[in-house]
């Protein structure tokens, strides 16, 4: 398993840090990127998954390539993949709402699916819908445990975060019986047995595509 930062930024650059990061206490974008690099490897490392970044600027700075430059360097990473999740729900931020319509059609994997964003649909009190789609995925709470752990990692960008974010993430997940993803395209069979290879012990997958569905 595999998370990809597609704006990770470039970690030699001297540029003057951008608004948020400067919030986060950094003078240089090149070391908020360095230093973002290293919490996700830490929080990859908890849930047992590989970090790996594209050297593209976010929204503090200028992109460093096409969208078509972009797509086809992501398209790249991705290529065979079985499962290949992207953002999906609220995309209230410009960078994931811009990434999500940059990432519509074909990306050469077995099956694309998207993700509840969090914290941001939790602050905003957006609520997945089962008609729409969204299906619910009761995870075992060792599971639970190690993903809350690796937010821990983000020790520069928890500060900059409402300080109720990560109680309200709790109680909109327990109501929603855990993380909540979609099938956006692809094979239904590559999507169910992915996610039955990643969260073999849950209780309980709702089938909404297959007519089984529970909001």
């Amino acid at each position: 398993m595999t998370v990809l930062t597609v704006l990770a930024g470039n970690p030699t650059s001297d540029e003057q840090a951008g608004a948020w990061d400067r919030a986060a206490g950094f003078q240089a974008s090149g070391h908020a990127s360095a230093s973002r690099r290293a919490e996700d490897a830490r929080a990859c490392a908890i849930v047992g998954a590989k970090a790996s970044w594209l050297p593209f600027g976010d929204d503090q700075y200028a992109r460093g390539g096409s969208d078509q430059e972009i797509r086809a360097r992501v398209a790249g990473e991705v290529s065979g993949a079985d499962l290949v999740l992207i953002p999906g729900l609220p995309l209230e931020h410009e960078d994931h709402l811009w990434l999500a319509h940059l990432l519509r059609g074909d990306l050469g994997a077995r099956a694309v699916g998207e993700y509840v964003e969090q914290p941001y649909a939790a602050l905003s009190g957006v609520r997945p819908r089962g008609d729409c789609g969204w299906e619910g995925l009761s995870l075992p709470y060792i599971s639970i445990g190690a993903k809350h752990r690796a937010i821990g990692a983000y020790e520069s960008q928890i500060p900059l975060l409402p300080v109720d974010s990560f109680a309200t993430v709790r109680i909109a997940e327990a109501r929603s019986r855990g993380e909540t993803i979609r099938l956006r395209s692809g094979s239904r069979d590559a999507f169910d047995e992915v996610m039955g290879l990643l969260w073999p012990g849950r209780a309980r997958v709702v089938q909404v595509l297959a007519g089984r569905a529970s909001s």
